[in-house]
């Protein structure tokens, strides 16, 4: 026809006949593999070339290589633990989700635990701390009570924020739940060591 090329002397080209499933041929200096062909197509296969077996053939994949994930860098100081951990993630990194029904249905609700510290220095004996677990974020603040003469200021002992319950050498951050916390219980936070003496009416409340 009109503007179409034509073929090469000796050149060879591919045939219906050639077009069988499951046969490989080479196209382009690649290998292809027939898998199938519909039921009209095999019909005019049969009628016109006597094919009267069909094979249906798959390669089979190659197996993957193993994925080695890079290990999460430690915290730099920078921000909270877990917005450091958003950066490993992607290029542009989002700020962790909170769980918004949770902040809502507790928010202002605290549990406040009579704290001394374990095994004290003598100067320690009686100094008195009471700890806020905020139901809202699981955070915690630790204030201490102020005794004059004491030599200590008293106040905030601890800011509040999300301290982890397991070591700083664990990548991965463990927090403290309210499960943590009990009357006469020992608990250990930022390498302090708390004995749990008492707590107010709410929080006895909550936790019968």
């Amino acid at each position: 026809r009109d503007g179409e090329a034509e073929p090469r002397p000796g050149a060879e080209f591919f045939k219906a006949h050639d077009l069988i499933p499951g046969e490989e041929i080479n196209c382009f200096g690649r290998v292809l593999l027939i898998n199938d062909c519909d039921e009209a197509t095999k019909r005019w296969l049969r009628d016109h070339y006597g094919v009267s077996e069909f094979s249906t053939r798959y390669y089979e994949p190659p197996p993957q290589p193993s994925r080695i994930r890079p290990p999460v860098p430690p915290h730099n100081s920078f921000g909270t633990e877990e917005d450091s951990l958003e950066n490993t993630k992607r290029i542009f990194p989002k700020a962790p989700k909170k769980d918004i029904a949770k902040l809502i249905a507790n928010d202002k609700k605290i549990l406040r635990f009579r704290a001394e510290l374990d095994n004290p220095r003598a100067e320690d004996r009686e100094r008195e701390f009471v700890i806020q677990f905020f139901l809202a974020d699981d955070t915690i603040q630790i204030v201490e009570k102020k005794i004059r003469n004491s030599g200590f200021e008293g106040g905030v002992f601890l800011r509040r924020c999300h301290p982890r319950k397991n070591s700083t050498t664990e990548l991965m951050p463990k927090y403290f739940v309210t499960e943590d916390f009990s009357l006469d219980g020992h608990i250990v936070i930022l390498g302090h060591k708390f004995h749990i003496i008492g707590a107010d009416e709410y929080t006895l409340n909550f936790m019968e």
